[in-house]
């Protein structure tokens, strides 16, 4: 965690998830005591579920550190806590830590996973030292915009609850590996076939349900052949007979040759809810079977585009480009 508040104050300027503080928020009587609720709850309230940061102790101007401020004794996070959650609602998720930077100490605030927007005063609050004055009002929300924190608005709220109840498109929650592996079929082992094939992993913790199309393109240094049509060949060299198949689909996999390239698919067959469903946390291996084989003249690049629809995917499918060294 140092390292990455190092960075922050080397490299990074104000933000709507970056703040820099000289001195820390008091916790005595104070004019500024209840500037904490305000700042944290703002950068709570922005829309961005990344983390923010406010980090205290130092001034800044043009990307230079001016003047340090060590905070020689730090607030313990529980006091902070408690004046948060006794001001605003729901939790706000925090951390209070110290670091040191030059030699100096500085103290930060990691402000993360606060998704529950808008997080609200629930109460009147009194200036410490002037209780006939009321600095936050019962209900009032604010949030951080650019390097401003503002009064939340109308448009604010109906931002942050279009937010919460729309449907998250889950294309992140897919990983994709295309591989390439020897044959393990004796035969197939000793003429120097490989087949290439892909593993599909959810991340979630979520099921979910793909359609995958693959489309590999032509090159004059490898030769795509559906693995149906080598076992073809080699039962006729035997004088046996091979099944036909039926629309070039077998065993989940459907073929398609094309001038430019070969398209490759997987089908739902009548058992079967969908072409490929992935448990929470789970993989599925060897999406084409096995079924993609092909013999190089010499070492190559393959060139592809895996296409995978779902239901789940809100803002279309997902393609991946392939290339892949033989």
């Amino acid at each position: 965690m140092d390292n990455k508040i190092i960075e922050i104050i080397k490299y990074y300027s104000e933000s709507h998830n970056v703040d820099f503080k000289f001195l820390p928020y008091p916790t005595e009587k104070h004019d500024k005591k209840n500037e904490i609720l305000k700042d944290i709850s703002a950068m709570a309230n922005h829309l961005s579920d990344e983390d923010k940061y406010i980090i205290i102790g130092f001034k800044r101007k043009n990307g230079t550190v001016l003047k340090f401020s060590d905070v020689t004794n730090p607030v313990d996070q529980a006091e902070y806590q408690q004046f948060l959650d006794s001001n605003i609602e729901p939790q706000i998720n925090f951390d209070y830590q110290t670091t040191f930077y030059e030699g100096h100490q500085l103290a930060y605030f990691k402000i993360h996973d606060n998704t529950v927007r808008p997080y609200l005063f629930t109460n009147n609050v009194r200036n410490s030292l002037n209780p006939d004055k009321i600095d936050f009002k019962k209900g009032d929300g604010y949030i951080r915009v650019g390097t401003s924190t503002n009064k939340m608005t109308r448009d604010d709220f109906e931002k942050i609850y279009e937010k919460r109840y729309k449907i998250i498109d889950r294309k992140s929650d897919i990983k994709v590996t295309p591989y390439i592996n020897e044959c393990e079929d004796g035969e197939f082992s000793i003429i120097g076939l490989k087949y290439f094939d892909f593993r599909i992993e959810n991340l979630s913790n979520q099921s979910i349900n793909l359609d995958v199309e693959l489309k590999i393109y032509k090159n004059f240094e490898i030769a795509f052949v559906p693995k149906y049509e080598f076992e073809n060949e080699l039962a006729k060299a035997k004088g046996g007979t091979f099944p036909p198949i039926i629309n070039s689909v077998f065993s989940h996999v459907r073929f398609e040759n094309h001038p430019e390239y070969l398209k490759v698919s997987r089908v739902k067959l009548r058992t079967e809810n969908a072409m490929v469903h992935i448990a929470q946390n789970d993989l599925e291996d060897e999406i084409f079977s096995k079924m993609i084989l092909y013999k190089e003249k010499e070492p190559s690049i393959i060139k592809a585009e895996i296409s995978i629809r779902s239901d789940s995917f809100t803002d279309g499918f997902l393609v991946n480009k392939i290339e892949l060294a033989t």
